[in-house]
């Protein structure tokens, strides 16, 4: 009997320590799925994380290209200012060239003067002569006074005025032909307000 009570004790013995390890090989693989899920989720975050990361570098480099755009065609814009000003002003001293009118046959001097350059012609006194002026702003008396009449003058103004004629129609035709493309480009692509929201303050470019 006592043999048999020992071996039954040794049995009960192994039965506990084998549902001791069942107990712990079952905790076990609760933590082992427990952390499984905590990994999923941390995973999950970490994807969600990058998408958002992703489309902000989307956005940002989105955003650089758009920027680049912007310059390079505020760069078109300030080129295309000058040809289409400076045609503008070409298109107003053309008109000015074809409307100018001849000077009348009885024009006083004082109207023939007025159509000279002041400051290289001069009217001699007491006569009807209109004379010009050289270095040191007197008379070159060593080749005899440099004047003609009044009638000389009207008459060579109204000569030139035949060519000054000639050359505002062909820089009209040119200046205007200049606009046409710069304005259609400058138009196209929106510069004046691109100008006024990026380079506000600009000067207008000279035509030198």
């Amino acid at each position: 009997m006592q043999i048999i009570a020992e071996q039954m004790d040794s049995l009960l013995g192994r039965v506990q320590t084998l549902e001791t390890k069942q107990i712990e090989s079952t905790q076990n693989i609760e933590q082992t799925n427990l952390e499984i899920e905590r990994l999923k989720l941390e995973n999950e975050n970490l994807r969600l994380k990058n998408e958002s990361l992703s489309g902000e570098m989307e956005k940002i480099s989105q955003q650089v290209s758009d920027n680049q755009k912007s310059i390079d065609t505020v760069n078109q814009c300030v080129a295309l200012e000058k040809p289409r000003i400076c045609a503008q002003y070409g298109i107003t001293i053309a008109n000015q060239q074809i409307n100018s009118h001849d000077l009348p046959a009885i024009a006083s001097l004082s109207d023939v003067l007025s159509v000279l350059t002041p400051d290289t012609y001069y009217a001699k006194n007491q006569t009807d002569e209109i004379c010009w002026k050289f270095g040191g702003w007197k008379e070159d008396l060593s080749q005899g006074e440099k004047c003609r009449s009044r009638e000389s003058y009207i008459q060579g103004f109204n000569q030139d005025q035949v060519e000054r004629r000639r050359q505002g129609a062909m820089y009209l035709k040119q200046g205007t032909e200049i606009l046409e493309s710069s304005q259609a480009q400058f138009d196209g692509l929106q510069c004046e307000a691109l100008l006024k929201k990026y380079v506000p303050n600009r000067s207008a470019p000279g035509c030198g």
